[in-house]
């Protein structure tokens, strides 16, 4: 049984401990949304308080809903997931040297363009869901995306796999993903307090990012959809998400059904410890991560009882986790305003759920493996 009281004074004293201004927090027990409750501030400068229908950048928990859009298309017959994403571009950009170059400039500003190899041409939608296209997380702007690794070869973190994929969506299907997401996954699971970006948000309550030293950051504004990353939404209306795994309805046009929310939650290959956010990725050896997996669209952590599914949220002064067990029923969904939040994500999951977290275990080496080649650098 979780005693809210203890819990909550808990979380207050990390949130001091860390100079955390503003969290947000959804638990669900034995598949039932059991609470949901906001601590501390959404603006430093003018200290109004954190509610629950606050919204928070949710950054990275953007993935697994547009993965969970791209398996509703699977199971229509619109995609498959082995057949080259590439296939579904019409032929003139298929055979050009650039994808997605039409006008000479990538609107989004997240790449340039595409340098349209034959390996580029060997990506599917289950590597880019699994995280195993071969980008690299981002590419800045100017620069060319291109791969580092074959298609298939491993586990590579990717941002730019899933914007690739959303450019590819919108020209197969000719509708803008942002709408497409709204229109069949959020309105459909009653998530009505969250957004594909960060525009039209001015009739809601909207959290303020605040930096190490709780100073309010000025709001970076996403007018376009990236499927890996703009995602605005509340802890509790993401946990209306998790439930959807949890309970799967093939009579519900919103829902997997249970065959395909299976295979989405099935490990396709195993992490490992080399980040592309490093300064030496790729690396050619790698260690594998024992207990960590990615599916299509989800993190995966082997625990005693079966897999949990993770995601990490990280846009600097917004970070999010969500972390559940699909077969106890359990979840929990973090969302802060604070690039320090992620120094408490482990003690709150302990003091909910208990036990071992690999996966917050391997977020923690990779930041100090992050800060110590930073050190040597400098």
């Amino acid at each position: 049984m979780i005693h809210f009281a203890e819990l909550s004074r808990r979380i207050e004293a990390l949130m001091v401990t860390a100079v955390v201004p503003g969290l947000s927090i959804a638990i669900i027990d034995k598949g039932q949304l059991v609470r949901t409750q906001a601590f501390g501030v959404a603006d430093a400068r003018s200290g109004e308080s954190v509610t629950t229908e606050t919204i928070f950048e949710a950054a990275s928990l953007t993935k697994p809903l547009f993965a969970y859009l791209a398996l509703q298309l699977v199971e229509e017959g619109v995609l498959a997931l082995d057949i080259p994403v590439t296939n579904y571009l019409p032929e003139k950009e298929r055979t050009a040297d650039r994808l997605f170059d039409i006008s000479g400039q990538n609107e989004s500003g997240i790449f340039d363009y595409v340098v349209n190899e034959t390996a580029v041409q060997q990506i599917t939608l289950r590597h880019v869901l699994s995280h195993q296209p071969g980008f690299p997380n981002w590419t800045n702007k100017g620069k060319r995306l291109k791969l580092h690794l074959a298609p298939g070869q491993r586990f590579s973190y990717s941002g730019d796999g899933y914007h690739f994929l959303q450019k590819i969506l919108a020209q197969k299907l000719g509708e803008n993903p942002a709408d497409l997401l709204r229109e069949r996954v959020l309105m459909p699971l009653g998530m009505n307090r969250s957004h594909p970006m960060g525009t039209g948000l001015e009739a809601f309550h909207v959290a303020t990012g605040h930096n190490e030293k709780a100073e309010a950051m000025e709001k970076w504004i996403s007018s376009e959809m990236y499927a890996a990353a703009t995602l605005h939404t509340t802890p509790s209306d993401y946990a209306r998400f998790v439930l959807a795994l949890m309970q799967p309805d093939s009579s519900n046009p919103a829902h997997l059904s249970e065959v395909m929310t299976q295979n989405m939650l099935r490990p396709e290959v195993q992490v490992n410890d080399c980040a592309p956010w490093h300064h030496d990725w790729p690396r050619e050896d790698v260690n594998l991560e024992p207990d960590l997996f990615w599916g299509l669209g989800w993190g995966l952590e082997r625990r005693d009882d079966g897999y949990a599914i993770w995601q990490w949220g990280d846009n600097g002064d917004f970070k999010a986790f969500v972390w559940g067990m699909m077969a106890t029923g359990t979840a929990v969904v973090l969302m802060a305003n604070s690039n320090n939040a992620d120094e408490i994500w482990l003690d709150i999951l302990t003091e909910i759920v208990g036990g071992r977290f690999a996966s917050l275990g391997w977020l923690a080496r990779m930041a100090a493996y992050n800060r110590q080649n930073k050190e040597q650098a400098e």
